[in-house]
C-alpha cells in the first residue's frame, strides 16, 4: 500500500489532535485539577508505553528496522545522558508542574481506557506478528507527532516553568524523528509486500488511541 494513502488515512483519523475533541479542550483554559488528572493518565498512558516497546524490539527480525528501532529506545532512555531520561523528565513535570508527591505518584489509578491501550499495545508488540506490531508503531509515532505539540502548547500557558515542561517540549520536536524513521521502516516492509499487515496494525493503534482520548476527555473534563 501507498505510504501517503496511509498517511491520509491516518491524518483524518479522530486519535489526532487536530479531530479529537479532547485536544480542543486541553487548548483552552483548564484548572489546576484539570491538569494534574491529564498529568497523571499520561504518565501512566506512557509507562505501559515504556514497558512494552522493548518487546517490539524483540520481536523485529529485519536487522535495520531493529536498529532504527533500538535508536528510539536509546532517545526515550536520554541517549546517554541519566538527567534526560524521559520518564525522569515527565515525572518531574509531575512533582514541579502538576504538584503531585512522590506517594501520589506511586500510587496513581490508571482508567480504564489507559489500561486498555497499554493491554493492546503489550500484547501486539509481545505476541502479535511483528510487521501488525510495526504498523501500530507507525501509527502511534505518525499520532504522537501531532499530540506532543498539542500538549505543550495547552501546558506552556499555565505558569509553569520552561524546566518543568521539557519532557513536552523535547517531545514536541523529537516525534518528528521518530516518524521519519518509522517512515523508513513501513517502506522496507512495504517494498517486500506486507502492505496489508502494515495497515492492520496502523488501524489498530489509531482506533487504540482514539478510544484512549474518549477516556482522556471524559475523566479531565466531564
Amino acid at each position: 500500500m501507498s505510504l501517503k494513502q496511509l498517511e491520509r488515512e491516518l491524518d483524518a483519523s479522530p486519535a489526532m489532535a487536530s479531530h479529537h475533541p479532547f485536544f480542543s479542550r486541553f487548548s483552552g483554559e483548564k484548572t489546576s485539577e484539570q491538569i494534574a488528572r491529564f498529568a497523571a493518565q499520561w504518565y501512566l498512558a506512557a509507562r505501559n508505553h515504556k514497558r512494552a516497546f522493548p518487546f517490539l524490539v524483540a520481536i523485529t527480525e529485519d536487522d535495520e528496522t531493529r536498529r532504527e528501532l533500538i535508536e528510539i529506545l536509546r532517545d526515550e532512555y536520554g541517549n546517554g545522558e541519566p538527567d534526560k531520561v524521559h520518564a525522569r523528565l515527565l515525572r518531574k513535570f509531575m512533582i514541579e508542574g502538576a504538584g503531585l508527591s512522590a506517594d501520589q505518584i506511586d500510587s496513581l489509578e490508571m482508567i480504564p481506557e489507559v489500561a486498555e491501550f497499554g493491554e493492546t499495545t503489550l500484547k501486539v508488540w509481545r505476541d502479535g506478528d511483528p510487521i501488525v506490531a510495526y504498523g501500530y508503531h507507525y501509527a502511534l509515532e505518525r499520532i504522537a507527532a501531532s499530540i506532543h505539540p498539542a500538549f505543550f502548547e495547552g501546558l506552556k500557558g499555565n505558569g509553569f516553568s520552561p524546566d518543568s515542561l521539557e519532557y513536552f517540549q523535547y517531545h514536541s520536536r523529537a516525534e518528528e524523528e521518530h516518524v521519519h524513521a518509522a517512515e523508513a521502516g513501513f517502506l522496507r516492509y512495504d517494498a517486500e509486500g506486507d502492505g496489508e499487515k502494515l495497515r492492520q496494525g496502523a488501524e489498530l493503534g489509531a482506533a487504540a488511541l482514539a478510544k484512549m482520548w474518549d477516556g482522556f476527555d471524559r475523566h479531565v473534563f466531564h
